[in-house]
């Protein structure tokens, strides 16, 4: 009774230690399964002394040995192949995430350079800069939001940031952010791929865009 309830405790707060240190409750569930995987084991030892039968020690030994390394494997392959999920997830999201901004930035650049080109045309003298300034609303670069944009799903609260964040006599350069609930993601490497980028930044001219990832 007492080796029960000292594996008991060992097995909560080994779960609890993990996953406060991790906070991944598949590995805390990892170690914890370790713990009364040794709790069995000893058990079993000890269930099957004598004046159990010698030879019918050793089978029901094999045996519980075998069918928790079956269990422990089955585990661990569930638990990598939610782990390789999650990844996928977030490489997928990223490249959401990546061509939405990318598409807003775009958008905000053709039509500037069409009205700048069209003017041109005309005879008109207004540089790309006026043009830009006569299409949005007074801006002070990296203070006023130039459009916000919803991902369309009402069960997702992020958004995407338009602003300026840099303006020169020639250029004006745009930044399209996530908004931190997004950002709460890192910007790492997944399977050999970026994830995503918290920001892309486009830098315009007449002569046409720079895109820049950060």
């Amino acid at each position: 009774m007492r080796i029960t309830i000292l594996f008991s405790v060992l097995a909560a707060v080994a779960f609890v230690a993990t996953f406060f240190f991790s906070h991944d409750s598949g590995l805390a569930c990892n170690v914890a399964g370790i713990v009364a995987g040794i709790y069995l084991i000893i058990l079993i030892v000890k269930a099957t002394k004598p004046p159990f039968p010698a030879g019918m020690r050793y089978v029901v030994i094999f045996v519980a040995v075998i069918g928790y390394g079956s269990v422990g494997t089955a585990w661990l392959t569930q638990y990598n192949l939610s782990h390789w999920q999650r990844e996928m997830l977030l490489v997928i999201r990223g490249s959401i995430n990546h061509a939405r901004m990318s598409d807003a930035l775009a958008r905000r650049e053709l039509r500037t350079l069409e009205a700048y080109h069209d003017q041109k045309k005309k005879d008109g003298k207004e540089t790309f800069i006026q043009i830009f300034k006569k299409l949005n609303p007074p801006v002070v670069p990296g203070s006023n939001v130039l459009d916000t944009l919803s991902s369309g799903d009402k069960d997702d609260a992020t958004m995407v940031l338009i602003y300026v964040s840099a303006q020169t006599d020639s250029s004006v350069t745009l930044t399209a952010e996530l908004t931190a609930a997004q950002r709460q993601e890192p910007t790492v490497r997944l399977l050999g791929m970026n994830v995503w980028a918290p920001k892309v930044k486009l830098q315009m001219a007449e002569t046409g865009g720079k895109y820049d990832l950060e």
